[in-house]
């Protein structure tokens, strides 16, 4: 799990992604994957750790499970909702309700188990870096989701 100070390190010169997620294997690919793009990888295993650490690792992304020990992973969605500075939130769960995720304001639903290669192109397409590692606006979760 990364502590503050692994988070404040993280900082320096590479761009931070927020796992939460109580599995301890979805967390291992989750986090393997990401530090294979080049990520600094901030981990939770509940939700009020997660609320914490997306408050001061400053994600580009955040990566998290609906089923957490402590609170419902809906209920850490609509508190991250509530910042506009939120980064773009990716629901990775067991649960398979893609269009109740995106309506509640994720940018992408991936269902567990997932597919690495699958993880990485929604990974790259939804943090708020390029290619070039420089920050940039997300997509709208309104066109990913292919919305008018």
């Amino acid at each position: 799990d990364a502590s503050a100070p692994e988070a404040a390190r993280a900082h320096a010169g590479q761009q931070t992604v927020l796992v939460i997620d109580d599995e301890p294997d979805a967390r291992d690919l989750m986090q393997r994957a990401l530090e294979r793009l080049g990520f600094a990888v901030c981990v939770a295993t509940a939700a009020d750790e997660g609320l914490r650490l997306a408050a001061t690792c400053a994600p580009v992304l955040i990566c998290l499970d609906l089923n957490l020990p402590d609170r419902s992973g809906w209920a850490v969605l609509a508190e991250l909702q509530k910042n506009s500075a939120a980064p773009p939130l990716m629901v990775v769960s067991v649960e398979d309700c893609r269009a109740k995720s995106i309506k509640l304001g994720a940018c992408e639903h991936l269902t567990k188990p997932i597919n690495r290669d699958q993880f990485t192109a929604a990974v790259l397409r939804f943090a708020r870096v390029n290619v070039y590692g420089e920050p940039q606006e997300p997509p709208s979760p309104r066109i990913a989701a292919g919305a008018p």
